[in-house]
Formats: structure tokens, C-alpha cells, sequence
């Protein structure tokens, strides 16, 4: 009965096959499909490659296998194997670790995320059997992508860490193309020696892993920062209301506390208004800063300005009428 030894394993799945028939004998036959190269391996060399066709084995004088069988004997003494020479993108990746970025802006270091696919194929199988495959009856697609994964990080860790000395760090999505470039010059040096061509290399995404316990610090740390300096410019800005929310401060400890100075104040019976001016008189030198900063003012600026902090919800709707009523007192 012919022996028919072929590969029907979806190309996209694997990289190497070895047919389980070994030493086929004479009168069977290779056949040896499109997108597939038929490889004769013996005690792990290889001895010859077979392009798509079919070869039956028949003598050991035919033309295609004269070279390659002995005489003399009932099978040619060789495994055979199959491999894709589909020059293939299904190698994706993505980094399993986050990259630790520093970024010069915030002077932080950033966990960084990055994903992407290469395209490779197999173009020196003696290089490849011997130092990536080895004896294995298959190499998969898989197995291809995990040998190779650790190098595409390192290059990625490598020229991520250098782009951020010169860029933010959140801006480094709009470099994917030159680092594909640079990354994938690279690798196709590092790769060689192991048979692989490297074709190309696909940055898709790189990104601020935001569910990372060090980013999650971080937006934190810029979440106070950027309070603070709101705050601040709010401040800095109106003196004079910042005072009066500091005496409505007072006044609110002191009514929570039933012993000391401002327990004594509220046990009297000391009103808001005495207590606003209780404030004052602590506060001598916001007062003066406060009238420094109305001198020159008309009362259509004060109230505009008044309106503005009310507006942001800086000062409640006592706070507004009151002054708003003292400084319409002045015309």
C-alpha cells in the first residue's frame, strides 16, 4: 500500500511538523504542499529541502533523490519534516511586565504598557533545528512567539526609556512608527543567528497602565498638586474673600468646642457679627491687605468681583449678600 506522507496542519498553527512515519519506504510518496517546503532530516542534520510537489519515492536512482538515498536498501533513512514558509503577522505580543519609565516633567517613574505583532518567517532551517526547535516532533506558532517575546521586550524597554529623555511620557503613543523602525532593525540582527527573518515589527499601542498601584500614586500625588494650585491662584487672587472664609473658620471651631476661649465667646452669646469682628482684630493684617487691594477699585469692580467668587462657590449665599450689601453701603 502507498504511503502518502503530507502535512494538513493549518499553516497559521505551526512551524515545523514531523511526519510520525520514519524511514518511509520505496513506494510511498512526499507531497509536499503550497506554502509548505518538505525538509530530510537525519540524526537532527539536514541533508536536503524539498519544494511544493510531489516526489515518489521509487529508486534510489530518481533524480530529485539520487543524492540523497543510499542503494541498497528498502527506505530512505531520513525523517521528514514540513514547515510553513508563510511569511506570517499572526506573531503578536504584548509586554508582561510594565516598563518603568522616568518621566523628566514629573520627575516620576511611569509603568508603561505596549502590544503589538511582527511579521516573521523561517529562512535557515539548519540554524533554526538546531538552536530553537531542536528534537520537538512540532514547533507551533506559539512556541515561535514565546522564544522570540523576550527579545522584542528588550528592545522596546530600550528604546521606550531612551524617547522619554527627550519627550512626556503620555505623548509617546505618537512615536509608534519610528519605534517600530528602530526596534525592528534591531531584532532582525539579534534574531539572524537563529534562522528567523525577522520582517517587520507592529508597535500598536503603547500606553500608562492606569490600573498599576504606582500610576494610581501618581494620579493621586497630581490630583492634590493641582488642588493646591487652584487653591492657591484662588487665594492669591482674592485676599479679601480668602479672609472672611478664614473668620467663618473661627466661628465654626469655636462653635464645636464647649471649653476654652472660644467656648467662653459662644457661651455669652457672642453673635456673627461680633464674631466676625472677634476675626478682624485676630487678623489686623489681612484687613490691611484687604483694603490695600480695594483702594483704586470702583464698586462696580468689588461687586464683579464678588459676583465671580460666588459664582464659583468660594463664598455661600450669606457671605455674598452681606458683603454685597456692605459695599453698596459705601455709595
Amino acid at each position: 500500500m502507498t504511503e502518502i506522507l503530507r502535512c494538513d496542519v493549518d499553516p497559521k498553527e505551526f512551524i515545523v511538523w514531523k511526519h510520525p512515519i520514519n524511514k518511509p519506504a520505496y513506494g510511498s510518496q512526499i507531497l509536499v504542499q503550497e506554502s509548505q517546503v518538505g525538509l530530510l532530516l537525519s540524526s537532527g542534520e539536514l541533508v536536503g529541502t524539498l519544494e511544493p510537489g510531489s516526489y515518489p519515492i521509487e529508486s534510489p536512482n530518481i533524480p530529485l533523490l539520487r543524492r540523497l538515498i543510499p542503494g541498497g536498501e528498502n527506505s530512505i533513512p531520513y525523517d521528514i519534516w514540513f514547515s510553513t514558509c508563510i511569511n506570517s503577522t499572526e506573531y503578536t505580543w504584548g509586554t508582561r511586565d510594565p516598563i518603568q519609565v522616568f518621566d523628566n516633567t514629573y520627575n516620576v517613574l511611569v509603568p508603561i504598557g505596549c502590544y503589538g505583532s511582527s511579521r516573521i518567517k523561517i529562512t535557515d532551517f539548519q540554524s533554526f533545528f538546531h538552536q530553537v526547535a531542536g528534537t520537538s516532533r512540532s514547533y507551533k506558532t506559539k512556541d515561535l512567539r514565546d522564544f522570540i517575546l523576550p527579545f522584542i521586550e528588550r528592545e522596546i524597554d530600550q528604546s521606550i526609556s531612551e524617547a522619554a529623555q527627550n519627550n512626556n511620557v503620555f505623548n509617546l503613543s505618537s512615536s509608534t512608527k519610528r519605534l517600530s523602525n528602530e526596534c525592528g532593525i534591531r531584532l532582525k540582527s539579534s534574531l539572524k543567528k537563529f534562522g528567523i527573518e525577522f520582517g517587520e515589527l507592529f508597535i500598536q499601542g503603547i500606553s500608562v497602565i492606569s490600573d498599576d498601584p504606582t500610576f494610581i500614586e501618581i494620579k493621586k500625588a497630581l490630583s492634590t498638586a493641582s488642588s493646591i494650585n487652584i487653591k492657591g491662584g484662588a487665594i492669591s487672587n482674592n485676599k479679601e474673600t480668602y479672609s472672611l472664609e478664614r473668620s467663618f473658620d473661627v466661628l465654626e471651631n469655636a462653635s464645636k468646642n464647649d471649653s476654652g476661649v472660644a467656648g467662653s465667646f459662644i457661651g455669652a452669646g457672642v453673635g456673627l457679627g461680633a464674631g466676625l469682628n472677634l476675626a478682624n482684630n485676630m487678623s489686623p493684617l489681612d484687613n490691611q491687605n484687604a483694603s490695600s487691594e480695594n483702594i483704586g477699585k470702583s464698586v462696580e469692580e468689588r461687586l464683579k468681583s464678588l459676583k465671580s467668587l460666588h459664582d464659583q462657590g468660594l463664598i455661600s449665599d450669606d457671605e455674598y449678600n452681606q458683603k454685597r450689601s456692605s459695599i453698596l453701603s459705601e455709595l
